[in-house]
């Protein structure tokens, strides 16, 4: 109960050292209520950036590999918006590693609906692969995409099930969905982070910055989703080293369809994302792979360009790329071999 008391005097704000009594108290069910009570307080807007800084210090010390890979473009998502849609980051990742440029994805959990990327990646490459960080970083060398989950690269089990609960019990995003999220363990030079709440995107942009990440991309949603669609507006805030640019984008101005409708991007669980993404890879022509596509420049941006800016023809390029469409199909092919799934 000291911590407890502790952590009222200091209103809601931890120091690095801290979070490991953090998770020793939440791994306590006796302290479920309490546990709850402090991760609502550090969850406040204006805490999210001082804790987040910190958190991340705690978990580079829990680090069991020391994979530098700074030229590769970390992506993650927040999570938390509660929506059911299909996995669209984990889709554009594995399309971009497609057409040779290196990523890095964080698959985390996802505590209010059933299809987070864990589950989604477990799925389609095979159950271990998330869980051998030796073996998926050997295969990016490869592949050039790295598939990691946070819980798996550190030396300690600190997400148990009462952490899972008590998650849960929140419906709805937590600190642990922006700082987790924007944890750069291979300190990459790049990172692009979508994120659920338009008014959470100045925050994490910030956080960004300490990260070690010097070139970044904030993507919200104004229909709190933690991904870009084709429907509505995007938020969008670049970092480029020290400078700051922020734009709101509207899809059909740019050269992509626009939808108002959010049900093409739903899926009822990872079987159905599985095959929506397959699906949109052999029909090129389909709204989630333009949307795929959409990502991808987004993500591109991010390392090649100095300003926003999207060629109108980069989808008709890619399209009509035959290298890229052969590339696809071996993915494609990949895809739909049940052998080569598990095994991978």
């Amino acid at each position: 109960m000291k911590f407890l008391k502790r952590f009222k005097i200091n209103k809601s704000i931890l120091k690095s050292s801290d979070f490991k009594k953090l998770f020793r108290y939440i791994s306590t069910k006796k302290y479920f209520k309490d546990s709850r009570e402090i991760i609502k307080g550090i969850s406040e807007r204006n805490k999210i950036l001082k804790n987040s800084t910190r958190i991340h210090l705690f978990l580079n010390n829990l680090l069991k590999f020391n994979y530098i890979l700074r030229n590769s473009i970390s992506i993650s998502g927040t999570g938390g918006d509660v929506k059911n849609t299909i996995n669209l980051t984990t889709m554009a990742c594995i399309t971009l590693c497609v057409i040779g440029q290196k990523t890095i994805k964080n698959n985390g959990f996802s505590y209010n609906t059933n299809k987070g990327s864990y589950k989604f990646v477990s799925k389609l490459f095979g159950s271990n692969l998330l869980k051998n960080t030796l073996y998926s970083f050997n295969k990016y060398k490869k592949t050039n995409i790295f598939l990691y989950s946070t819980a798996n690269i550190i030396n300690r089990n600190i997400f148990g099930e009462n952490f899972k609960k008590i998650r849960r019990s929140f419906k709805g995003p937590t600190f642990f969905n922006y700082s987790l999220s924007s944890f750069n363990p291979f300190k990459s030079k790049y990172f692009v982070l979508g994120v659920n709440k338009v008014n959470i995107a100045k925050i994490c942009s910030n956080v960004l910055k300490t990260n070690g990440s010097k070139y970044s991309i904030v993507i919200s949603n104004y229909k709190e989703i933690d991904e870009p669609t084709l429907f509505g507006k995007l938020n969008i805030i670049k970092r480029i080293k020290n400078k700051k640019l922020e734009v709101i984008i509207d899809v059909g101005k740019i050269g992509f369809k626009k939808i108002n409708s959010i049900d093409y991007i739903l899926a009822k669980n990872i079987k159905e994302s599985i095959k929506i993404f397959k699906e949109s890879i052999s029909s090129k022509n389909s709204k989630i792979f333009e949307n795929i596509i959409l990502y991808m420049c987004l993500v591109l941006n991010v390392k090649y360009n100095k300003k926003i800016s999207f060629p109108r023809l980069i989808i008709e390029n890619i399209k009509n790329n035959g290298f890229v469409e052969k590339k696809f199909n071996g993915l494609l092919k990949y895809l739909n071999e049940k052998n080569n799934i598990k095994q991978a």
